[in-house]
């Protein structure tokens, strides 16, 4: 099969995937988790906060997710580190922060597979920024 084909699947024992989630060999499997470190960078008029929810966007799933903490905030124009900036990004600045999901998502780091370590973040239909996953988060349950 190729990219944009429609294919079936016949499994030994019966698997139930529902829309969004993948199914894939255990040898390559994605990470699963409800924390990751990320990079994105901020289109949104407002403010993205430290605690915000937001819809986020990521290969085929859609799921509620948490702002857990903004660990760093540079200014995309001149590359600079925002100094003291750690509870708002603003529209056009580049942020690393951890992200925590409602639920369990897969994904991988982008420097191992860039399909599965980029998303986006969304709120109200609207796409608000993008970004790439750095590396999994082990210590934080899911919202």
């Amino acid at each position: 099969a190729a990219v944009g084909e429609s294919i079936g699947v016949t499994l030994d024992d019966p698997v139930f995937a529902e829309r969004g989630e993948m199914i894939v060999h255990a040898a390559s499997a994605p990470q699963l988790g409800t924390s990751f470190v990320a990079n994105i960078f901020w289109m949104g008029s407002e403010h993205l906060e430290r605690g915000a929810k937001y819809t986020l966007k990521i290969t085929t799933e859609e799921v509620e997710c948490i702002v857990e903490s903004i660990l760093k905030v540079v200014n995309s124009s001149t590359l600079e580190e925002v100094a003291g900036s750690t509870k708002v990004v603003a529209k056009n600045e580049v942020a690393e922060l951890i992200l925590r999901t409602k639920k369990p998502v897969a994904f991988d780091v982008f420097d191992e597979i860039t399909t599965t370590g980029r998303f986006v973040l969304a709120a109200k239909q609207q796409i608000l920024g993008g970004g790439i996953i750095l590396k999994k988060v082990e210590h934080f349950s899911a919202i």
